[in-house]
């Protein structure tokens, strides 16, 4: 079933297959509820002590550069537009990119400190080894 456009707008209700991949060759998002979510927790992270949900779906809102009531809807599962489905991957996949540089420079380190001195060093080196390996695999294990 193709989305159902209204004319001059961007927007929809219905969910449109994907089939394992996020984007079609005709541009449609994933926007099933599922998915959207994951999207919203891979940006906002966990909860800052002084949050709630409310103060958390904004945050994420800022990151991805849309208003409270898009996220708001998104996690909600109302109504999700292209922008919003687009703008959420987008910043999702910018996190992402950081933390796998995050992981490449903990390894750098590590592999720096322990050719000056692996003995020296060694408590170190296993600690940002095993904060990599953390960090690799709340990426899902890739590389």
């Amino acid at each position: 079933m193709a989305p159902r456009i209204e004319h001059g707008k961007e927007s929809f209700q219905v969910c449109v297959p994907i089939h394992g991949a996020i984007e079609h060759g005709d541009g449609a998002v994933n926007t099933k509820k599922a998915f959207m979510r994951e999207l919203v927790i891979a940006i906002g992270g966990n909860l800052e002590p002084t949050e709630n949900r409310k103060s958390w779906l904004v945050r994420v809102a800022r990151a991805a550069g849309l208003k409270p009531r898009a996220v708001h809807d998104v996690w909600y599962g109302g109504p999700v537009t292209f922008e919003a489905a687009r703008k959420l991957k987008s910043t999702a996949e910018k996190k992402q990119n950081e933390q796998r540089h995050i992981v490449d420079q903990l390894e750098t380190l590590a592999a720096r400190l322990e050719a000056i001195d692996a003995d020296f060093h060694r408590a170190h080196v296993d600690t940002l080894r095993a904060l990599a390996a953390q960090r690799r695999g709340w990426l899902g294990g890739e590389e």
